[in-house]
């Protein structure tokens, strides 16, 4: 499914929680909320608003946080 990035509500450096929105995508007249599986830290962000992304794209990776 093909969708339209609404929102990147992280970038690269944030510490994120785990379930914490990073990225909100249109798509079949829907919105969608992708979040983090596990805390940690965003390592790189490879979407931007506005753009087109495709289902199976990694747009956020999350480096997990040591302890």
């Amino acid at each position: 499914m093909t969708g339209t990035v609404l929102e990147v509500a992280c970038k690269p450096g944030d510490q994120v929680d785990a379930e914490q929105t990073l990225v909100v995508v249109s798509a079949m007249k829907m919105e969608h909320k992708l979040t983090a599986g596990i805390a940690g830290i965003v390592q790189s962000v490879s979407t931007e608003e506005g753009a087109t992304v495709d289902q199976g794209d990694a747009l956020v990776v999350v480096e997990p946080q040591g302890d």
